[in-house]
């Protein structure tokens, strides 16, 4: 008969697990912990709150690019990946309570305002990111407002000695997938893809088109600093330049799933 007891030390606030399951199996470690939390905490706790913060703590523990959004915070992502919105213009990645700068979107105000990839901001609106706890989510809020209002940034970047302040307005951000497109020379056309949205494919075939009716013959398709995105927008692009006997792989850490892209029936000129 396993048993799980639970030591409650009040001065310090500690709450210590045992049990044979608990200490054996990791995930039933964690679930005696939440619920010793919930049955004996003085205060009421939010599940989904303690849950957020224990995996968000697991993923720190891999490698950088690795990430955890919550719910509101996949719903926020989503919003920005399926429409427009109003903030500055960046896709950026949360490393060490620091905000690097991963790509900027062309003609938004970031790019007017001389932002580059690779900078790093330590404030908004001179509140200091560090050692505050924010989450994804609470970054987005900061960023994103209405088309018009002002921004603050601080930030650092390699070719500076010191931090810099750069002041911008919030303006619509266009839902946009290809940053550029253009012939390189009468026979290779050249597409950059920054992301993979709601609206690649057709921006895809558009730009496609386009290119064919110049006379391209080839193509150099861009995909520097492109920051990922919807996995069934990723096909959907594939479908583009594979035929039926060709396939593509989806590699997860445990395995990898093997697709076959079958090409839709598609009128060209």
């Amino acid at each position: 008969m396993n048993t799980t007891t639970c030591y409650l030390a009040l001065a310090l606030g500690l709450l210590t697990i045992s049990g044979v399951n608990a200490q054996v199996n990791p995930k039933e470690k964690f679930a005696s912990a939440l619920r010793a939390i919930e049955a004996n905490y003085v205060d009421p706790t939010d599940d989904e709150q303690l849950t957020d913060a224990a995996i968000r703590a697991m993923i720190k523990e891999l490698d950088p690019h690795s990430q955890y959004m919550s719910r509101k915070e996949a719903e926020a992502m989503n919003q920005a990946m399926s429409g427009n919105y109003a903030g500055i213009g960046i896709q950026y990645l949360m490393q060490n309570d620091s905000l690097f700068i991963t790509q900027i979107v062309p003609e938004g105000p970031a790019e007017k305002a001389g932002l580059r990839a690779g900078d790093r901001i330590i404030a908004i609106d001179g509140q200091q990111l560090a050692g505050n706890g924010l989450s994804n989510l609470d970054i987005m809020k900061k960023i994103r407002g209405e088309k018009g209002q002002p921004i603050s940034l601080t930030l650092v970047r390699r070719s500076s000695p010191d931090p810099l302040t750069v002041a911008l307005t919030r303006g619509t951000i266009p839902n946009r997938s290809i940053r550029s497109y253009y012939m390189v020379d009468k026979t290779i056309g050249y597409i950059s893809l920054g992301i993979f949205n709601t609206t690649t494919r057709s921006e895809l075939d558009q730009a496609l088109n386009a290119l064919k009716a110049q006379g391209m013959k080839s193509l150099i398709l861009d995909l520097q600093g492109n920051g990922g995105g919807y996995v069934q927008a990723a096909i959907g692009a594939a479908d583009e330049f594979l035929n039926q006997e060709n396939s593509c792989s989806i590699v997860c850490p445990v395995m990898a799933v093997k697709i076959t892209i079958i090409p839709e029936v598609r009128g060209s000129s």
